[in-house]
């Protein structure tokens, strides 16, 4: 394609992925950077599209290519570990990067890639639970709006000392779905028992209460509640009689 396809290259990147990994290749020359950059956000872009690319001039190019959930894991590396904070974050945010590169940019120095490392959804418990206990409050404030976030950690940051981070997390527990409530009872949690890793003088049913989680409170007692019943309605069911066994009373 030259040059002058420009308004034609651009319309096919609108109507949707109507590009071969051949012609996706070939545009990594073009010499215009809207259109490389086109490419390394294109959903189908080919590992050896964004090898090319990884080297481009244009350090837009090369975010996107630390940022694209198909780059090959040694180029992720590579971004993980250069100088410019804006790689290392591109790379922080990528649900593909793995989770030894996701540990490693977690000590970051630099906010905005601790930021990225709490906030992607393929971020490892470990790690969110690392910076609640070395008491990380940057990282774990994006941790805890995550939504992979566990539910013991966030209740466990209602009670943080800041007041900006306790206030968060309160939020983040009001919003959360009840799927997450649900998930948490199947794993364990009961209103009579203290929160994983809490005070053992305090229930998560007074914790649900005291921070104003009612919808919670209600939807795990009504969950214990039905455990509770449904092995004695099952009991209560008379077994069927099997007209053999009539015939034999008879």
């Amino acid at each position: 394609m030259t040059e002058q396809d420009e308004d034609v290259i651009f319309n096919r990147f609108k109507s949707g992925p109507d590009f071969t990994p051949e012609e996706l290749i070939v545009l990594t020359g073009h010499g215009k950077q809207s259109v490389r950059v086109q490419v390394a956000k294109h959903l189908q872009c080919p590992p050896q599209a964004m090898k090319i690319l990884s080297s481009d001039e244009s350090v837009a190019v090369r975010v996107l290519v630390a940022a694209h959930e198909a780059c090959p894991s040694e180029l992720l590396t590579g971004f993980a570990r250069n100088e410019s904070w804006a790689f290392r974050a591109a790379v922080a945010g990528n649900e593909s990067a793995s989770p030894e590169l996701l540990l490693e940019l977690c000590e970051d120095n630099e906010n905005a890639v601790v930021a990225a490392v709490a906030a992607n959804p393929a971020c490892p418990i470990s790690i969110m639970w690392h910076f609640y206990h070395s008491g990380h409050y940057h990282g774990l404030t994006y941790a805890i709006e995550n939504p992979s976030c566990p539910l013991p950690l966030l209740l466990l940051s209602c009670e943080a000392d800041d007041p900006e981070l306790q206030m968060t997390a309160i939020q983040a527990a009001q919003v959360a779905p009840p799927d997450a409530w649900t998930k948490g009872f199947a794993e364990g949690m009961r209103l009579n028992l203290p929160v994983e890793g809490g005070s053992r003088e305090s229930t998560l049913g007074d914790d649900l209460l005291k921070h104003g989680l009612v919808q919670a409170y209600q939807l795990i007692q009504g969950l214990e509640l039905d455990a509770k019943i449904r092995p004695q309605l099952a009991a209560d069911v008379p077994m069927p009689t099997s007209p053999s066994r009539a015939r034999m009373r008879l």
